[in-house]
């Protein structure tokens, strides 16, 4: 695996939380395909736990 399909994706998201967490609008962002990328990085780690994320998870349908 090349450490781009890590470092990448990761910084995309450490963004995304940084722009929330200063109360930025975070809606109009596309989200779903973060969302995606949070879930492959979890998978790296235990696909167990990403699917567990997934199923717990409300963010796809508050975004529908």
């Amino acid at each position: 695996m090349i450490l781009a399909q890590i470092f990448q994706p990761l910084d995309e998201l450490r963004r995304l939380r940084k722009r929330i967490a200063h109360y930025e609008p975070a809606l109009n962002r596309n989200i779903a395909p973060r969302y995606d990328s949070l879930l492959d990085l979890i998978g790296y780690i235990s696909q167990a736990t990403a699917w567990w994320v997934d199923d717990q998870s409300s963010v796809m349908e508050v975004l529908a």
